[in-house]
Parts: C-alpha cells; sequence; structure tokens
C-alpha cells in the first residue's frame, strides 16, 4: 500500500458525506471497498505478469515510480 493511501482515503470518506445524500452513504463506502479490493488482488497479479513476460528488470522500473505519486497525491496544494 502506498504511503499516501491512508491519507486520500480518509479525505474520500469525509467528502462522501459532504457529497452524498445519507441514505446514499451506504452504496457509495461498499463501491469504494470494491474499487480497493480489485485493486489491491489485480496489482499483485498485473506485477507478476509483467515479471514473468518481461522480468525483473522491467518490474522494477514499473515500480519505482510509483511512491512518487503517493508523495505528490498526499503534498499540499500552492506550497
Amino acid at each position: 500500500m502506498p504511503l499516501g493511501a491512508p491519507n486520500s482515503a480518509k479525505r474520500r470518506q469525509i467528502a462522501q458525506r459532504d457529497i452524498l445524500h445519507k441514505r446514499d452513504i451506504p452504496a457509495a463506502v461498499t463501491l469504494t471497498s470494491v474499487g480497493y479490493n480489485i485493486v489491491r488482488s489485480g496489482g499483485p497479479a498485473f506485477g507478476g505478469v509483467i515479471l514473468a513476460f518481461f522480468g525483473p528488470l522491467t518490474a522494477f522500473a514499473s515500480a519505482a515510480p510509483t511512491p512518487k505519486g503517493s508523495v505528490l497525491q498526499t503534498s499540499p496544494i500552492g506550497g
């Protein structure tokens, strides 16, 4: 799990409460959880396919930029 995931998940949960009607919140939480679980199971499978077909160097090179996205996602906008 990326470093920024806990922060961004919390912000999404807070935004759901502000944006949605009270009756729609359970469905939104369920959809968020389904998407999160699909990514958690599909990511390692996709990484295994990359590793099997292209080797460890390509797998590492494709995974190396991932933490930068987490840092950018949690950094404050505007400095």
